[in-house]
């Protein structure tokens, strides 16, 4: 089953609320996921201890590279899909989050400054890797709906490109992605009573398990990673 790990060594990037929207949109479809949430700040396990966490979620714990391995080869022979968070810094939890994935995400700001951060994931990434490619994609996380079509946003997306990696349907900031840390659940379980914007962010968030399921395992699959 994939493993996919969100990397970033800059905290707010948006790590915790894209792998709750991806495991958000895969448990809608039927299948079953883990969250590996290896942050000691723990915003995943703390989620998980809210009302509503759909049973097709489950997530544990993993604070050492001993459990994080443990973990991903429990989640690999009993779910569909299992998704790391991993902390906001240059952690060894973050690194061995991206050696056991079989693709990495690494979620941006939109703005030049964070831009350069995700390369820089990217960069030390792909070194440590050395003759062995990485399946890596950048994940663009607007802080508005409007800031994606910012001067500015613009401008920390061709420094994305300019790495000449794949560049999936980002997620905007909406009220909906928020409102889970606050209610618990999901935005499929959540109701439109509770918060607005919930079609949208589904929306987004099926965009991305979709081209996460598709184009980063096929860009796998075409450089030849075992």
């Amino acid at each position: 089953m994939p493993v996919f790990a969100t990397v970033s060594f800059k905290g707010g990037s948006g790590k915790s609320t894209m792998v709750l929207a991806l495991a958000s949109a895969c448990a809608d479809a039927g299948a079953r996921v883990l969250i590996v949430d290896a942050d000691p700040n723990a915003p995943i396990m703390r989620w998980s201890q809210m009302a509503n966490r759909p049973d097709t979620i489950e997530v544990v714990s993993a604070l050492d590279p001993a459990q994080l391995e443990t973990a991903v080869q429990a989640g690999r022979a009993g779910f569909d899909i299992v998704l790391i968070d991993s902390e906001g810094s240059r952690s060894s939890l973050g690194i061995k989050s991206a050696v056991l994935a079989d693709a990495v995400l690494i979620p941006c700001r939109l703005s030049v400054l964070d831009a350069i951060e995700a390369i820089g994931v990217d960069i030390l990434l792909t070194s440590i890797a050395g003759c062995h490619p990485v399946s890596l994609a950048y994940v663009p996380m607007a802080t508005t709906v409007l800031s994606w079509r910012e001067r500015t946003s613009r401008d920390a997306l061709e420094q994305l490109r300019g790495m000449q990696r794949l560049i999936l349907p980002g997620l905007p900031d909406r009220a909906a992605h928020r409102a889970v840390w606050s209610y618990g659940g999901t935005i499929h379980s959540l109701e439109d009573a509770v918060v607005s914007g919930l079609p949208s962010a589904r929306t987004d968030a099926e965009a991305l398990a979709v081209a996460v399921m598709t184009r980063l395992l096929r860009q796998r699959s075409h450089a030849g990673l075992a």
